[in-house]
């Protein structure tokens, strides 16, 4: 074969001709290509057996995941996508990368401590860049703590309406010490008319009297203030609340007769005090239009003071408040003595 030399096939053993200024070939012409599966669509492509780089994927998925510009969704800067890149998400499911390389070490995780318990946790790149887009502050709450402030819901003790209690709104009550709230909002700014019209009806009877929460209503709840006699348990009177006004409402609470259903008081709450103004709730007899009593919330007891409702008369002297007073086991059988 003239200037031909010749060597043996690595793979097979077959002699191998070259000429003598090319490399010593290791294959022959038969298996110096091998066959592989492309990595992402599975079809059979050629490379070469000594191919220092071999190629994973063919041709045509190499020109459909071609390198691509994006736009960073946080700072907004173009960034390019890698083929390598596209093709690893493709094969493992991924979403393709929608931030640049700043931002992935901007919002690196971090830890924080929790506020409620104290212990440090790891709020992750993910969260936070999903808060910078909805415009929310970061997590302030380990997932423990979330879980036991969780939102609940319960039942206002007045008029047994559902009050719900966000997590956030309990993190703070548990960070000063506070008890959840007992009462809704409705109850609870009603409480001082309504607490200031009971006490008001002190006077209104010669003898000992209590009073007893009812619920009444099917679709919207009222709660009713049923006042007894102490020693013969009949109801004496009732108060309500009652809004009052066309264009501007005012909530009034109004005490009845309970034999008579003739009105006794109507108490409203008002802003009294020249300089510091604080809430007030007046009584006025519905028979005179004169004022009888003046409600204030006021600090009693001296270990452990509290802030309850204080009735006091026109002329200076306190009412004793008109308190809840059950029936006992032997009182419901027997009647009060």
């Amino acid at each position: 074969m003239g200037n031909w030399l010749t060597t043996t096939c690595d793979e097979c053993g077959e002699e191998v001709h070259y000429r003598p200024d090319w490399d010593v070939p290791k294959y022959c012409k038969d298996c110096s290509h091998i066959e592989r599966d492309c990595a992402v669509c599975g079809s059979t492509m050629r490379i070469g057996r000594d191919w220092e780089h071999p190629p994973k994927v063919c041709k045509d998925c190499k020109d459909e995941f071609a390198p691509k510009d994006v736009r960073c969704r946080l700072c907004g800067h173009t960034f390019t996508l890698a083929t390598g890149i596209q093709i690893k998400c493709k094969e493992n499911g991924w979403e393709l990368p929608t931030k640049c390389h700043d931002c992935k070490e901007k919002y690196s995780p971090k830890d924080v401590d929790c506020r409620s318990c104290g212990r440090s946790f790891t709020v992750s790149a993910s969260r936070q860049i999903k808060c910078q887009e909805n415009g929310w502050d970061l997590p302030s709450m380990c997932e423990q703590c979330r879980e036991t402030l969780a939102p609940k819901t319960v039942e206002c003790r007045m008029c047994g309406e559902d009050i719900t209690f966000s997590t956030n709104f309990q993190a703070k009550l548990k960070a000063k010490g506070w008890e959840l709230p007992t009462k809704c909002q409705q109850c609870k700014k009603d409480s001082l008319a309504f607490q200031a019209a009971i006490n008001a009806l002190r006077d209104e009877f010669p003898f000992a009297i209590y009073v007893e929460y009812e619920k009444r209503g099917i679709l919207s709840r009222e709660v009713v203030a049923v006042i007894r006699g102490k020693r013969s348990n009949d109801v004496v009177a009732e108060v309500k609340m009652q809004e009052e006004g066309i264009f501007i409402t005012e909530r009034v609470a109004v005490s009845k007769d309970a034999k008579t259903n003739k009105e006794i008081a109507r108490t409203r709450e008002e802003k009294v005090g020249f300089v510091l103004k604080e809430n007030a709730a007046k009584t006025q007899d519905s028979r005179t239009r004169k004022t009888t009593h003046t409600t204030k919330m006021e600090k009693k007891g001296v270990i452990e003071p509290r802030v309850v409702p204080t009735t006091v008369r026109t002329d200076g002297t306190e009412v004793s408040p008109v308190r809840r007073e059950p029936l006992g086991f032997w009182e419901r059988l027997f009647g009060r003595r």
